[in-house]
């Protein structure tokens, strides 16, 4: 699995895992778990990085910064987001406005995912 090996699935996100990174990874997928791993990564560090902006008061050029990194990231995430909901689409899944955790969590975990309260960890992980 060329994301899994790139990018492992560390407890700790990996800290080369850049956003130049994410998109030539995303045009090497050649696999539904190749996406679900890349997709499990690229949404935990969105919302790691998201929880930076609370760092800094809103309007400042800091917040400015890092809201348009994590901005990026959920960009990326989304779009691997659709990647899977067009796979489920193909298999006559109807893919819901709201709630849509509701389709994704049973093809990440068909891929070895489980939702670890909001965080996308390997099956293997969760059960140690």
């Amino acid at each position: 699995m060329i994301i899994k090996a790139a990018f492992g699935m560390e407890s700790e996100l990996p800290s080369n895992l850049t956003i130049e990174c994410v998109e030539q990874a995303i045009n090497d997928i050649n696999t539904e778990s190749d996406l679900a791993a890349l997709f499990a990564v690229v949404e935990n560090k969105a919302w790691w990085i998201e929880d930076e902006a609370y760092d800094f008061d809103v309007g400042t050029e800091e917040y400015k910064k890092v809201k348009e990194k994590i901005d990026l990231w959920f960009v990326l995430a989304n779009k691997l987001r659709r990647m899977i909901f067009e796979i489920l689409k193909a298999e006559g899944v109807e893919i819901p406005k709201t709630k849509q955790i509701l389709v994704l969590e049973p093809f990440m975990k068909r891929n070895g995912f489980k939702d670890a309260q909001g965080w996308w960890i390997e099956t293997s992980m969760a059960e140690k």
